[in-house]
């Protein structure tokens, strides 16, 4: 009798242990809004004062709402994941650049203009921009982070507003 309570007890620990490490992992992945296989990842890149302003949706999903991330000068993304910028510029006229993934955009005021691409790998890549002057800004050259899922996951609930 002993051994087959034994391996009863010991069959419902690895399952409850089971069942906790699909709840964890389950769990952090859905704390991104909005990445899915279907739907692209819209961020917001603004041109303004000679420097790039990204804005990642919140844990509701919306971009332009109180729990929007706001980021200054680099990109942080998940890998493998189709991507939306929406580009514009609060004052000049911008150039956005992703050399590695041969993406360029324009950023005018008062005009949306949009980048469509699937993240690489994990890495980090440049990130180029200029303003019409033709002078590069040191403040528009940046890196685009590519992180993993799980990476980006911790990187959105760290960087969550207040």
């Amino acid at each position: 009798m002993a051994p087959n309570y034994f391996i009863y007890n010991s069959f419902h620990r690895i399952i409850a242990f089971g069942l906790y490490c699909i709840f964890c992992f389950v769990s952090c992945e859905s704390s991104i809004p909005s990445i899915s296989l279907n739907q692209p990842y819209v961020i917001k890149v603004t041109g303004k004062n000679y420097e790039w302003w990204i804005k990642h949706p919140g844990l509701d999903g919306e971009l332009n709402t109180q729990d929007d991330i706001v980021q200054i000068q680099d990109i942080s993304l998940p890998e493998n994941t189709l991507v939306k910028i929406l580009l514009n510029s609060d004052d000049f006229i911008y150039f956005l650049e992703l050399p590695a993934l041969q993406q360029i955009g324009s950023a005018i005021p008062d005009k949306n203009y949009f980048l469509e691409f699937q993240t690489p790998h994990k890495g980090e890549y440049d990130l180029k921009g200029n303003q019409m002057c033709s002078y590069t800004h040191a403040s528009l050259l940046g890196n685009l982070n590519v992180l993993s899922i799980r990476e980006f996951s911790n990187w959105h609930s760290q960087n969550q507003p207040k």
